[in-house]
């Protein structure tokens, strides 16, 4: 679906909070609640309040463009389309990506091109998933839950930096890790 756990929330603004991103990439959209998040952990809890002073550049990626809606005017831009493409296309860096409940509905290879594609133009990369089922949300297939993770598959990786959060709940287990890129 187009939103997260709420466990997820604290965890990922708490991060955002302490790391500071002058410019934050938001991996699925979705109804754009971490675009908001993002935004107001780094300019609005800043004193910017208004448009014309923030200075925090947020992006966005969202293959269902019927999720747009008015959150959507919190970025400064919202890219449309599978977010493997866009990766690839994108010339800029950011200081952090954020893929918060979107892991899951990539296939587990295409996942972790997409992690490592990510990490090559991102310092951090928050990402969170949920290891339930999920299938047939409203004519989307792009809302399939087709892979499971953990905190292992970072690991193996070698792209780890830390866990934040790594709980079992009776929906599915969960969690919430940050990656070190390379930027």
């Amino acid at each position: 679906m187009p939103t997260s756990d709420p466990r997820v929330i604290e965890a990922g603004c708490e991060e955002i909070i302490n790391l500071k991103p002058k410019s934050v990439l938001d991996i699925g959209v979705g109804y754009g609640k971490w675009g908001v998040l993002a935004r107001e952990y780094t300019d609005i809890w800043q004193g910017r309040f208004y448009e014309d002073e923030w200075e925090t550049s947020i992006e966005g990626i969202e293959v269902h463009e019927k999720y747009r809606n008015l959150l959507w005017m919190v970025y400064d831009y919202v890219y449309i389309g599978d977010a493997s493409v866009w990766i690839q296309k994108i010339q800029t860096s950011f200081d952090l990506a954020i893929m918060m409940d979107v892991l899951e509905h990539f296939e587990k290879e295409a996942g972790k091109r997409l992690i490592s594609d990510v990490l090559k133009i991102s310092s951090y990369f928050l990402v969170s998933w949920c290891n339930s089922e999920q299938k047939d949300v409203r004519d989307n297939k792009h809302e399939d839950h087709v892979s499971t993770w953990g905190v292992g598959d970072f690991e193996v990786m070698g792209v780890l930096d830390k866990v934040i959060k790594n709980e079992e709940h009776y929906l599915g287990d969960w969690g919430v890790v940050l990656l070190k890129g390379t930027k």
